[in-house]
């Protein structure tokens, strides 16, 4: 190594390509005669090589910026000023029944009404045609026992 090395930190940023053309070419000319800096290049580059490929996923992602974040945010504002009181009425249900306690207590109050509703709707016990024709039969028989009684009227 001589005074005219480079340092790890020029030799990551000549790998990167963030030096300009000339700072560049006056690298990869001393890289071809200085046997220590190209020694420290290749372990840079096997390096970079591990590294990247783990990174690579955490690069590429997008970040959104705030512009767009404002669009999204007015967006799902329109949207919620826009549905209908019935979709407000489910999705506050749908939240609500996530809750345990809420969900048994429903539960109950639905059992309760259904059980008062059939009970309020039943209607009271009517007689069957085949008692009433059998109650006249009856009637008309036991006058016929005693011929000597007469009806009231």
């Amino acid at each position: 190594m001589n005074a005219n090395c480079f340092d790890i930190g020029m030799i990551q940023a000549f790998l990167d390509g963030e030096l300009t053309h000339d700072e560049s070419t006056r690298v990869s000319g001393h890289v071809a005669t200085c046997d220590a800096c190209a020694v420290m290049l290749a372990v840079a580059e096997e390096e970079s090589a591990l590294v990247f490929p783990a990174l690579e996923r955490e690069f590429n992602t997008l970040v959104p910026t705030q512009r767009l974040w404002n669009k999204i945010n007015d967006s799902i504002e329109t949207e919620r000023g826009n549905r209908s009181i019935f979709s407000k009425a489910w999705a506050f249900l749908a939240v609500a029944l996530a809750n345990p306690t809420f969900a048994a207590a429903a539960s109950v109050l639905i059992v309760i009404g259904i059980s008062a509703a059939v009970l309020l709707n039943r209607a009271p016990e009517q007689p069957t045609v085949a008692e009433v024709v059998g109650l006249k039969t009856t009637v008309s028989t036991s006058a016929n026992k005693y011929p000597g009684r007469r009806r009231c009227r």
